[in-house]
């Protein structure tokens, strides 16, 4: 048996190492260095890609694949991550007709939309359709990215950003509910955020001359072309920031277009994450009215029910 002092300390010693092996166990890590590390291995993908699938159309699904689950990985689960389309209703007069007119955007690789509040519409397996009540951004997703792809990357943005009108059911006491609509005019319209992640870039084509590109294309297209955040991975982050339209000289930097060309993947993470935490979010007592896409819309008047036809836009 061991002597009293000699299990004193055993004790101590083990007390010494186990205090070792926390602080080796705790060490700060290294997140600039992993950022760096993530960005080469999705580079890396895309060479495997390229490599081993000659047919552009499965290559394309296979890059988005590779993007999706680094988006997943950098989002929170109350962001939900789909491809497809986002569908709208297209009517002005909606509210005076009751006409349904839904239609659909061109489809896009990755939706990123609120998947507390809402489902999408339609699942399709490879592919879904989601309400834009729901919708917080879209990626697109570039194999590659060259200079002439820059005015159709705008364009589509402002056409995409266009639609803004929403429709929400808001609950007005035990039993009704009040058909509200935002996105009416600039002071409650939410466009919604538009992000490009290119896996390469064309050999020869500088991070200023992107940004030049940009802010040329956003300026001449105008209206609501606008570019959140774009990822040209091993080479350059660019974004843009809203502006204050009551503010005559924030009004000035509405075309332009900034640029970081260090750790441009963690500088993407950051964005991201800070954008869509500011966006609009549907309040507790609200759910998206998802019969406006239907074409057999029930009369309220004559059937009462927790849908109530008051009207406030």
């Amino acid at each position: 048996m061991l002597g009293r002092e000699n299990a004193v300390w055993i004790r101590e010693l083990l007390t010494i190492i186990s205090d070792k092996e926390v602080k080796m166990s705790i060490a700060i890590p290294k997140y600039d260095e992993i950022c760096n590390l993530e960005e080469d291995i999705l580079s890396k993908r895309w060479q495997i890609i390229r490599y081993a699938i000659a047919h552009n159309g499965e290559k394309g699904f296979a890059a988005e694949y590779e993007v999706q689950q680094l988006i997943r990985s950098i989002l929170p689960n109350e962001y939900g991550i789909t491809t497809g389309f986002i569908i709208y209703q297209a009517n002005p007069n909606y509210i005076n007709d009751n006409k349904s007119e839904p239609e659909l955007t061109k489809q896009l690789d990755i939706i990123i939309y609120d998947a507390i509040k809402c489902t999408p519409l339609i699942r399709l397996g490879s592919c879904d359709v989601v309400p834009i009540e729901a919708v917080y951004a879209y990626i697109e997703i570039k194999g590659c990215l060259y200079k002439n792809q820059i005015k159709e990357i705008v364009q589509d943005s402002g056409s995409i950003r266009n639609i803004t009108k929403r429709y929400y059911y808001e609950t007005a006491g035990s039993t009704n509910a009040i058909l509200k609509v935002i996105g009416e005019s600039n002071e409650n319209a939410y466009p919604i955020r538009a992000y490009v992640i290119c896996l390469d870039s064309q050999e020869g084509l500088q991070a200023d001359d992107v940004k030049i590109e940009l802010e040329k294309n956003i300026k001449e297209i105008g209206g609501n072309s606008f570019i959140s955040g774009m990822l040209v991975s091993g080479n350059s982050f660019l974004f843009s920031h809203s502006v204050n339209s009551k503010d005559k000289n924030d009004i000035e930097n509405k075309d332009k277009v900034y640029l970081l060309k260090d750790k441009p993947l963690m500088r993407f993470k950051w964005r991201i994450n800070e954008d869509l935490s500011r966006f609009f979010r549907i309040p507790s007592e609200w759910t998206p009215a998802l019969e406006i896409y239907s074409g057999n819309i029930i009369n309220h008047n004559n059937y009462p029910s927790a849908s109530a036809p008051t009207i406030i836009h």
